[in-house]
């Protein structure tokens, strides 16, 4: 409690009130602008008025950039699992552990293809349509990557799963990795087949079936 003079008499300031304002005022922010329906909503009506949708549906009509990116979620994702477990991981063992989940604990269709179209609508928004607004640059690639990272924070939160520390700087690096991407690319199906099989993996419980592998680093 502190006491402030001013022209009609003393002030009484709660920082502790105060400081309860602002983590209300925050939290209603990212709720209003990172909720799943709200996120939705604002994504959908800045594609739709910005009038990104004419060139994004255009770019969605080049197939060969899918199996490039399907290649490249690969690559990606063995990076990402170097970042969390902290170590430099072999690739055969990695591409061995992705055979075994996929084939093994592979989601059915229907999942595969939400997890698709979660990854189109996800990149049309942040890397087709926020990035591109912003410039297409490396300024905006990095804004992109962390409001990006900041919405999936704020959706774990919300869940009760918070994110661990080395986790937040994967996903930061992964939105890093396919901001850069389209920057050079201009291509959403790229971005978006990398972002699918990133997601594919994950569910598979690649990770889960890469931890049965003998352990083994290069010295």
């Amino acid at each position: 409690m502190a006491r402030l003079k001013g022209g009609a008499g003393f002030f009484r300031v709660d920082f502790a009130v105060l400081k309860n304002l602002s983590a209300q005022t925050l939290h209603w922010g990212l709720w209003l602008a990172f909720d799943p329906p709200h996120i939705l909503i604002l994504s959908a009506a800045t594609i739709l008025f910005s009038g990104r949708w004419r060139s994004l549906a255009w770019q969605s009509l080049h197939l060969e950039y899918l199996v490039a990116g399907l290649l490249l979620g690969l690559i990606v994702y063995w990076g990402s699992l170097c970042v969390v477990r902290g170590r430099l991981l072999w690739p055969d063992h990695y591409l061995h552990a992705a055979a075994q989940a996929i084939a093994s604990s592979s989601p059915p269709p229907g999942r595969l293809c939400e997890l698709g179209g979660r990854a189109v609508y996800e990149e049309a928004f942040w890397r087709g349509t926020v990035q591109v607004l912003l410039g297409n640059g490396w300024l905006a690639v990095m804004t992109a990557a962390v409001l990006f990272t900041l919405q999936h924070f704020y959706y774990c939160r919300i869940n009760r799963r918070p994110m661990h520390p080395l986790v937040l700087l994967e996903f930061a690096l992964f939105s890093l990795a396919v901001g850069t991407l389209y920057a050079v690319s201009s291509q959403l199906l790229l971005v978006a087949s990398v972002h699918w099989v990133r997601d594919v993996l994950i569910v598979s419980g690649c990770g889960r079936q890469l931890a049965k592998c003998r352990s083994r680093t290069p010295s």
